[in-house]
């Protein structure tokens, strides 16, 4: 069975505004950030760590300072020993991309980022482009530990650097090596330690913002001169009540201005077992010359007013994928680096070979990662397994440093759905893997063909239980044994993340081909509501809409918008996961209605959907960016057409939608001028 959405859209006029957001802006791993404005003025760049993930030092962009999308990477492998390739056994957890640093460069027109790695070497990646391809371009020593860059009025670089004892270097002019280095501060009686440095120039001062991460203190310290001395002034501490419920207050990040004028703090809370992830807080200026966090009864806001006009046409953080194009989306990272010859893009499809003779899935070469996103995610995978190999283990992991799996595993001519929980490695023996896991339930499964998914509360004050699920036709979802308590240990530095695994335990040879993956977000009611409230809409729990046809009946029904009338329904009995939302228009003419069908019918958005055989319904946050990506466009078609007409547009978009998907359709409705 298909699961569709229908969409029916009035444009002009119909989109207000938003007026807040809501903290954290990116609700995913994405410590550790380096956040600046690029060199158009009006599009903001976020560079993060990723540690043993490749490839490494993730970017994201945005318009608005709240709606983030990926670009790429900085660094294309971790080519940093044989450890990152898992090479003759070796591993290097918790090692390649930590806190580092990113900048434009006008003068050479570069970007550059600068990094440390294995608290050894410092490296420097260069590029053009900021989507890449980025290239290494120098080593030195000594190590720039949790690093800030700054190129200041004359073109010189300077780079903040250290723990404890925090220095300033000034690089030559190309920007690859030393010319000068010297310690500036240590770190105030306040604090145990300090770390997480940023450097900026602000109205002819220097200043360096860094945190205590013991004591949850975030400094800023400023001075007449790079090299000091610098006075000091806390900006944000463990007094401040932070935005995320269970977590403590924001420390470390970036000070960022708008064009406007005005000032914003992007930090990260500790939200594990979901990971570190951005907040925003505006700051003012004093006549001291310092910044002030600005709070809302004491508190780091949960809600603040939009920095910018916020900008609904980003990709949407949670959505499907069936694997089109010659690369991988940069929402996917792998385990350590991939061996690329053994996995390929079929378009569609991702055909993972077996890399690895393993028993041991920390060992396992080619597990293919993506991030958790929101308090309740669930992520499935469709996996066809026809040319598994005997001993081939395939699956679904809810993977960190305490793991649990779903997954096919083949014995002879026998293929088992298994459940493992219990993987586990050693923080304090250079992450070495202490179990394999213990199997807690099996089932067989006679057809090549399985959908896994894993359920989780990611929440940092919730049950944080996993639990996981198998179905032979992508509707009806089966539990498969006990729920895995997930750990909010801190020391991996990061969170939990969708793990999609193939190794062999015998043999290489084996091969299985994955159709398609959907991360999606549950219990998202606050999503449609706050989608709501920025849209100026009304909204109302309501019993007199009709059953919706794929089952259970409507959860919500917007209602005063202009002429129109929006309707969410719930496609499964016992989720709110997945559902239909349809936006209907009384008394129009459709003119234009079956040429826009026909036109749209024909294009690649539908080919592609029906290429792949599974039901994915759309998350609610992909949905809700969809319509208003919709809206946006047909507005702006009145707007060059001068229309004064309401139009109406009709749409059924079956299968899996990507943000490639999304995407192709936004231009197809340009097209419609």
């Amino acid at each position: 069975m298909w699961l569709s959405l229908t969409s029916v859209i009035l444009g002009f006029g119909l989109m207000a505004q938003a007026q807040s957001f809501t903290n954290p802006v990116v609700y995913a791993d994405y410590p550790d950030n380096d956040v600046f404005l690029g060199p158009d003025g009006k599009t903001f760049y976020f560079s993060s760590s990723n540690f043993h993930y490749s490839p490494g030092a993730p970017i994201l962009k945005s318009t608005d300072l709240v709606n983030w999308e990926p670009v790429g990477h900085s660094v294309p492998t971790l080519d940093f020993g044989p450890g990152y390739s898992m090479n003759n056994g070796q591993t290097n957890y918790n090692g390649g991309t930590w806190a580092s640093t990113m900048r434009y460069r006008k003068s050479n027109n570069k970007w550059y980022w600068i990094g440390c790695v294995n608290f050894w070497t410092t490296y420097v990646y260069t590029a053009s482009d900021v989507a890449g391809p980025w290239q290494k371009s120098s080593s030195f020593q000594p190590c720039f530990y949790d690093c800030g860059m700054l190129i200041d009025d004359d073109d010189t670089m300077y780079v903040a650097y250290g723990s404890n004892k925090v220095s300033v270097a000034q690089l030559s002019s190309d920007g690859l090596s030393i010319v000068k280095n010297q310690q500036v501060l240590t770190f105030p009686s306040e604090c145990t330690g300090i770390e997480g440095n940023r450097m900026y120039k602000i109205n002819g001062l220097y200043y360096i913002l860094n945190d205590c991460p013991s004591d949850g203190i975030t400094e800023i310290w400023k001075s007449s001169s790079p090299w000091g001395p610098y006075t000091n002034k806390i900006l944000n501490s463990n007094k401040t009540p932070g935005p995320i419920s269970g977590t403590g207050s924001p420390i470390q990040g970036s000070l960022v201005k708008i064009p406007n004028g005005n000032w914003y703090f992007m930090s990260f809370s500790w939200a594990y077992p979901l990971g570190r992830v951005p907040v925003l807080a505006p700051i003012t200026w004093g006549s001291d010359g310092f910044p002030t966090l600005q709070t809302v009864d004491g508190k780091w806001a949960e809600s603040y007013p939009y920095p910018l006009p916020k900008n609904d046409n980003t990709q949407g953080w949670i959505g499907g994928d069936t694997f089109w194009g010659n690369k991988l989306d940069p929402k996917w990272e792998w385990n350590h680096n991939p061996d690329t010859s053994k996995f390929s893009l079929d378009n569609p499809g991702l055909t993972l070979r077996t890399a690895t003779v393993t028993d041991d899935l920390y060992k396992a070469k080619n597990t293919l990662t993506h991030r958790l996103h929101g308090k309740f995610p669930v992520g499935t995978v469709q996996i066809d397994f026809t040319n598994m190999a005997d001993g081939d283990k395939v699956g679904l992991a809810a993977f960190k440093d305490q793991s649990a799996w779903i997954g096919v595993v083949r014995n002879g001519g026998t293929y088992t759905v298994t459940a493992v929980h219990g993987l586990s490695q050693d923080s304090n023996n250079n992450w070495a893997t202490t179990s394999t896991g213990t199997v807690v339930a099996t089932a067989p499964i006679s057809q090549r063909r399985v959908w896994l998914q894993v359920r989780m509360d990611a929440r940092a004050d919730g049950n944080k239980q996993a639990t996981f699920y198998y179905s032979t036709d992508g509707n009806s979802f089966s539990q498969l044994g006990g729920a895995y308590t997930l750990t909010s240990g801190w020391n991996y530095f990061m969170g939990y993340r969708y793990g999609i695994f193939n190794f062999a335990t015998k043999a290489l040879g084996g091969s299985v081909k994955v159709l398609g993956f959907i991360g999606q977000a549950t219990n998202c009611g606050q999503n449609i509501a706050g989608w709501a409230l920025d849209n100026n809409l009304d909204l109302l729990n309501t019993l007199d809409i009709p059953t919706n046809p794929h089952g259970n009946t409507t959860d919500v029904t917007f209602t005063n918008m202009l002429l129109a009338e929006a309707t969410v329904g719930d496609h499964l009995a016992n989720s709110s996961d997945q559902f239909i939302l349809s936006l209907t228009l009384p008394d129009i003419g459709s003119a234009l209605m079956q040429p826009v069908a026909r036109r749209l019918a024909g294009g690649q958005l539908f080919a592609t959907a029906r290429l792949t055989r599974n039901n994915w319904a759309l998350p609610k946050r992909l949905a809700t960016d969809l319509v208003a990506a919709l809206i946006h466009d047909i507005e702006e078609a009145f707007a060059r057409k001068k229309v004064a007409t309401p139009t109406l547009v009709t749409m059924d978009i079956q299968g899996a939608l990507d943000a490639v998907m999304r995407n192709r359709l936004a231009l197809g409705l340009r097209e419609q001028g």
